[in-house]
């Protein structure tokens, strides 16, 4: 019960999908995530990420991350790291800092394309920068190995960052 109302999946994804199939984004993105989930209904990965896809296209912000994660893990589809990264940095050129410490994370070892550890260190202290409690905690777990980075250079790929999006954590 919600609020003194009671839930009603079936009526949930009922007008979920009617909103959804009429182009909503962010109806979309929240049926796909019932539809991964498999709250309330029958879970239907391929069919969530169908349905995430469209709302990150329409440039919904949770709907880009969720494609991201979704791509990264091969959830509903076939892991494609190279996108999951490109679907982070669509997100995070929006102001995410959830989606700047996924990118971050992918630079930093190397998935999904080449390693670029500086400026992977850079967006994870960006995003922590920004409140993102999870790159804080990373932050923290690869402080010795990334200690051994050249501080200036991480410094400088943070001012670019900021100066290319405007980013103001």
């Amino acid at each position: 019960m919600a609020g003194g109302v009671k839930t009603d999946a079936d009526a949930a994804f009922t007008h979920l999908k009617i909103a959804a199939d009429a182009d909503d984004a962010r109806a979309q993105w929240n049926l796909g995530m019932m539809l991964l989930s498999g709250e309330g209904v029958t879970a239907n990965p391929a069919l969530a990420y169908d349905y995430v896809r469209k709302s990150a296209e329409q440039g919904h912000e949770d709907g880009m991350i969720s494609l991201a994660v979704m791509l990264a893990l091969g959830q509903g589809v076939k892991p494609t790291p190279a996108e999951a990264r490109f679907w982070y940095e669509q997100a995070a050129r929006q102001g995410s800092a959830h989606a700047l410490r996924g990118l971050g994370m992918m630079l930093l070892v190397g998935e999904g394309g080449p390693s670029a550890p500086v400026t992977g260190t850079a967006y994870v202290e960006l995003a922590a920068e920004a409140g993102d409690a999870n790159a804080a905690t990373l932050l923290k777990h690869y402080a010795a190995p990334l200690s051994q980075l050249l501080r200036p250079s991480i410094d400088a790929a943070k001012a670019n960052w900021a100066k290319a999006i405007g980013w103001a954590p």
